[in-house]
């Protein structure tokens, strides 16, 4: 800008940059330079001389740093050849004018010099236009004549013009995005590039720009733009898409899947993302895969390692069959076969090398399986003995800790005691009924050995649960299972409910049933002190009345237990749902010490509801240290847990197709576990 002297008019005009103009330095903040604008706006504006008094709150022209209107407005020359006539005043009003003039396009020049030194995006530019008229009218403007405040709204308005970052990048983004959509994804980084470089506050340049150089293979890049576009807006559901994809094709799966299950809490209906996981999900099974154990033609329901070896492994399918793994070769030791029905339970005897099988043929059998078994073929084995006498399915089959007795559950109503008397050497073994435990009104799918050996209880549809001393046979307890209602007129008799799960927890004599109420598709947990050492007193005509009981928010079904302790010795009780919730317990106060509410659920497809079926937890299982929790569910997943935070350690499998659903899983330790399901495929994962 510049300015011609009003007393000498023929002189050359000297030009002066715009901060040489108002006297302020390059690095001025926005501040200091609308102080300074304001204040020159005061002294050279036209209308000065029109106002009758200065404002008592104006500040003084002496106080400001010896700047005055001919030493600062005018040209070098013309202030030494200033004319001290009379004639002087009748052009100061021109001379004025020009000079407001001349600080107006002064001060708009400095303010675009300064969005671009800083990168200033177009809504930060405004909002900051916003306070500045704000703080106009709060006080500032006052001060101001009638047209220089004008001036101002005049200027700011035509800054706002100008200054349009944030409609350049649209427009880029727009041109970039079509030619990425022609396949020119080169000439699309190259624009998206020019975007950014117009408004880098905006995530989805980057986001954009990330899919592109993905394209291109340059994950890294990939990376740092979706990592980008994740800082920028935190709560972008495609963001965390963007840079899990990115991720996943660096190698990081682990990282790629908490970022995909983040943006799916986003975003539950987000679909690319719920692909992404799935196959992110598969590919970390996969490379966490010691070895896939293929032979049986049918679901695996239950699998379990031998306790004296970590190389051993047994199944049982509905295949007919069960079998024994070699996991450091991953080939089968032998075949069990001789069931006629489908095998829906193996346990292994203290010590290895004895197996009990339970199976819908209505018989379960004993096995002797030598340590020596050759690994070149599978050998097939028939059954040392059978135990032969129920009227039903054999639901469940369960050694004793000392290894002389099984206990075996049925759908006849009834649970037999069975003496078992193995020979080593021969490989023979010879079975006796001690005790029939007959009373159950229901059939009884579950049944659970106390760690010491005295009671055996049994789980029934008939809504009871029933504590027998192995020794006699006798019932010790029936368990009060049914809720007592604060309202009589709705307690209920106990019809519609059933148990379908009890287990001793082993760290304690204590045991846990589950209760369900189909007319109300829910359930109740509940945790009993049969040994009376926590709650004495609580023994009244054969009844025990509940320890704990466990608040289960989420409906449907219990499926599955598991129970472990945690670093202060308090017990933890897990419980996994049909409806995709899993809850821990800590028993010692009764309270949720941590829940994950879709746990095993496969997001559902925008517009549909959500399938409890896909959703259920069927298996839960406590590493040996109780470090950690493993849980298995219908969408075909293995997840691992923090057992006390309830963190996600990893995860493997999870192709959100029943055709894998997850229903038994046995831990080898602290780092290695197997799962069964009903692809009828054994699959050891290592967590190290």
């Amino acid at each position: 800008a510049s300015i011609m002297s009003a007393a000498s008019p023929q002189k050359r005009v000297v030009p002066m940059s715009p901060y040489e103009l108002l006297n302020v330095r390059h690095d001025v903040c926005p501040i200091e330079l609308r102080k300074r604008y304001l204040h020159l706006c005061r002294i050279v504006h036209p209308d000065k001389n029109k106002s009758s008094s200065a404002s008592p709150d104006e500040p003084s022209l002496e106080n400001e740093d010896s700047l005055d209107s001919s030493s600062s407005l005018e040209p070098r020359e013309s202030q030494s050849h200033r004319s001290a006539d009379s004639s002087a005043s009748s052009s100061s009003a021109s001379s004025s004018s020009m000079g407001f003039i001349a600080l107006q396009e002064a001060y708009a020049a400095i303010n675009r010099d300064i969005d671009m030194r800083n990168n200033t995006a177009a809504v930060v530019r405004n909002k900051q236009d916003m306070q500045r008229k704000k703080d106009y009218d709060d006080g500032n403007e006052r001060h101001l004549p009638p047209s220089a405040r004008d001036a101002v709204n005049a200027n700011a308005n035509a800054h706002h013009a100008m200054a349009k970052p944030a409609a350049m990048a649209q427009e880029l983004k727009e041109h970039a995005n079509a030619l990425f959509a022609k396949g020119d994804a080169v000439g699309a980084v190259r624009v998206y590039a020019d975007a950014i470089a117009w408004d880098p506050g905006e995530p989805t340049l980057f986001a954009n720009r990330c899919l592109a150089l993905l394209q291109l293979g340059q994950f890294e890049l990939a990376v740092a733009d979706a990592r980008r576009a994740v800082a920028l807006r935190p709560r972008w559901a495609k963001a965390h898409h963007r840079l899990g994809q990115a991720l996943a094709r660096t190698g990081a799966l682990t990282e790629a899947a908490g970022e995909l299950r983040t943006a799916l809490s986003l975003d539950p209906d987000f679909k690319p993302a719920t692909v992404a996981l799935q196959d992110v999900e598969r590919r970390r099974g996969e490379a966490a895969c010691r070895c896939t154990l293929r032979g049986h033609a049918d679901a695996v329901y239950e699998v379990a390692y031998e306790p004296t070896s970590t190389r051993r492994i047994a199944s049982a399918s509905l295949d007919g069959t069960a079998r024994v793994w070699d996991t450091a070769s991953g080939t089968p030791v032998c075949v069990l076969v001789g069931h006629e029905d489908k095998v829906t339970g193996v346990a292994w005897r203290r010590g290895g090398e004895w197996l009990a099988t339970a199976s819908v043929d209505r018989t379960a059998r004993v096995w002797h399986v030598r340590a020596q078994l050759p690994l070149a073929s599978a050998a097939t084995l028939r059954a040392s003995a059978v135990l032969e006498g129920h009227k039903g399915r054999v639901t469940r089959a369960l050694w004793t800790s000392d290894g002389e007795q099984i206990c075996t559950s049925s759908t006849d109503k009834t649970a037999r005691i069975w003496r078992v008397a193995v020979d080593g050497e021969g490989g023979g073994a010879k079975v006796a009924l001690l005790h029939r435990l007959e009373g159950h009104k229901g059939l009884i799918p579950c049944l659970s050995i106390s760690p010491d050996d005295r009671f055996v209880a049994t789980a029934s549809a008939d809504g009871k649960c029933r504590v027998w001393t192995i020794n006699d046979g006798q019932m010790a307890f029936e368990l009060n299972a049914v809720p007592t209602n604060p309202d009589p007129e709705k307690q209920k008799s106990g019809n519609g409910a059933a148990v379908n799960l009890c287990a001793f927890l082993p760290q304690k004599n204590l045991l846990a049933t589950c209760q369900i109420h189909a007319e109300q598709d829910s359930a109740t947990v509940f945790v009993w002190d049969v040994d009376g050492k926590i709650c004495p007193g609580r023994h009244v005509d054969g009844t025990l009345s509940s320890w704990r009981t466990l608040p289960l928010r989420a409906g449907g079904r219990v499926l599955s237990l598991a129970s472990s302790l945690d670093s202060e010795n308090d017990v933890l009780l897990s419980v996994g749902g049909s409806a995709g919730d899993m809850t821990t317990f800590d028993l010692s106060t009764a309270a949720a010490a941590w829940a994950c509410k879709g746990a095993h659920e496969v997001p559902r497809v925008p517009g549909q509801a959500a399938n409890h079926a896909v959703a259920a937890v069927e298996a839960l299982a406590y590493s040996k240290g109780g470090e950690f929790l493993a849980s298995g569910g219908v969408d075909g997943a293995v997840r691992v847990w923090d057992a006390e935070d309830g963190r996600v350690v990893c995860a493997f499998g999870g192709c959100g197709d029943k055709s894998g659903a997850v229903k038994t899983i046995a831990w080898d330790g602290d780092t290695c576990l197997a799962s069964g399901g009903v692809d009828g495929v054994v699959r050891v994962y290592s967590i190290v």
